[in-house]
């Protein structure tokens, strides 16, 4: 390896950039263990991005007693879900994760 490093990098930010002051929302608490947890598991619309959840899920399952799943399907990539879909995660999920399936 070279003493240093002289290649340049160019990074993208997929965001609608910065926010602007502070978000004045707390942060979620976490829970102390996915130990019964239900895990909502958000598929951004893509191709394998279900599948990938459910194998996230079966590994996790190995470590933990979860609870469950509560499984949704965005219609697109640039929509947020659906708004029953979106109650349903707040109403019944302990954590919710979400995944790309490109």
């Amino acid at each position: 390896m070279s003493e240093r490093d002289e290649r340049q990098y160019v990074t993208l930010d997929p965001t609608a950039g910065p926010l602007r002051g502070q978000d004045p929302r707390p942060m979620a608490k976490r829970p102390a263990t996915l130990d019964g947890a239900v895990l909502g598991l958000l598929a951004n619309g893509k191709g394998n991005s279900q599948e990938l959840l459910d194998a996230i899920f079966e590994q996790l399952g190995e470590s933990y007693e979860l609870g469950g799943a509560l499984r949704f399907r965005k219609l697109s990539v640039s929509v947020p879900p659906r708004t029953e879909d979106f109650q349903q995660m707040v109403e019944g999920a302990t954590a919710v994760i979400t995944a790309i399936g490109d």
